[in-house]
């Protein structure tokens, strides 16, 4: 059998994409609910949003955004900001390029129904979760041996599979390896020197009420504003809230007279591993290959790979989505 776990939008997404796969879902999502680095749909994956919903009004929207370098504020990149955003967010200043596309000056996105970039992708995740219904288990796995290809869940069921799928964050895949052999995989091919730690920071998100005067105006007209010379390094406008995404934690009841409504602890990677399959595993999103750069395109790009491996075999060896074959983020 082939599975599918992780209870996030990539596996929402491969369970779609993937024919002849059973998708484990836990009753609570995980951390990283989208686990891809973007909050929007990229203008270049509409036929991918079109097989979703055929019928639906898909239009091209331009994700805007405004530049914070030391409280002056800028519609155009100042310059040096990069680096400055990159040493910050990453530590180091040479990072794989797709990471600050996430921060251009302007992007082509897609609107479902004349909705916003965020709303448009909470639409779509809604739509798949219906679509792939009949698909999902809800379970609580204990336990991953890949030496004996065992999924072991809560109440002694054991599940064999002959290719797995694993959407979920790299750390809890570790926790779940009961007989280290991910550990030791990863350990032989990406620790240079010495035991293996994870390349991550504490990240902090902070959702807040809509309130101060000025970013209300500047949430008509821009989408998100990056951050340099303050603890948040991006803030993103969504309906009537802002998302503030910081390195230091916030102590404070408001944060630029905006209320916190919700405060939430992910991880940073720091420095991209690009784990594409360990002990057999295959590896899909941004905190399961510890890859900042996974974002809409590469994971139909990684699905329309993995169906030869992961479909029926008189379709094994078709392609999903003709053209979109080469997307790369």
């Amino acid at each position: 059998m082939k599975y599918v776990i992780g209870n996030n939008l990539v596996a929402t997404m491969a369970t779609y994409l993937l024919p002849n796969v059973r998708h484990l879902k836990s009753s609570s999502p995980d951390l990283d609910i989208l686990n891809i680095e973007t909050f929007y749909i990229p203008y270049y994956c509409l036929d991918f949003v079109k097989s979703v919903f055929p019928g639906a009004k898909l239009t091209k929207y331009e994700l805007r955004t405004m530049y914070d370098m030391r409280a002056t504020l800028s519609a155009v990149k100042p310059k040096n900001f990069d680096q400055i955003y990159k040493l910050y967010t990453r530590g180091k200043v040479n990072v794989e390029k797709e990471y600050l596309r996430t921060i251009s000056e302007s992007l082509d996105v897609i609107s479902i129904n004349g909705e916003s970039p965020i709303n448009s992708l909470i639409i779509l995740y809604d739509e798949l979760r219906k679509l792939t219904k009949d698909k999902v288990e809800e379970i609580t796995i204990t336990e991953i041996d890949a030496t004996q290809r065992l999924i072991k869940l809560e109440g002694g069921i054991e599940y064999v599979y002959d290719r797995l799928l694993y959407t979920g964050d790299l750390p809890s895949l570790l926790s779940l390896d009961s007989k280290k052999t991910v550990e030791y995989s990863i350990e032989q091919n990406y620790a240079h020197i010495g035991t293996f730690k994870m390349p991550v920071v504490d990240k902090y998100v902070y959702t807040c009420k809509l309130e101060n005067e000025n970013d209300i105006e500047i949430s008509k007209i821009f989408d998100q504003i990056a951050t340099v010379g303050k603890p948040w390094f991006r803030k993103v406008y969504h309906n009537e809230t802002i998302v503030y995404e910081s390195l230091k934690q916030i102590f404070d009841d408001k944060i630029e007279e905006n209320t916190v409504l919700q405060y939430t602890e992910e991880s940073q990677i720091t420095n991209t591993l690009g784990i594409a399959k360990v002990a057999g595993i295959d590896l899909l999103g941004k905190c399961s290959e510890w890859n900042n750069s996974v974002g809409f395109g590469h994971v139909i790009r990684r699905c329309n790979s993995l169906i030869e491996y992961y479909g029926d075999d008189e379709k094994n060896h078709k392609i999903i989505f003709p053209g979109q074959e080469n997307l790369l983020y």
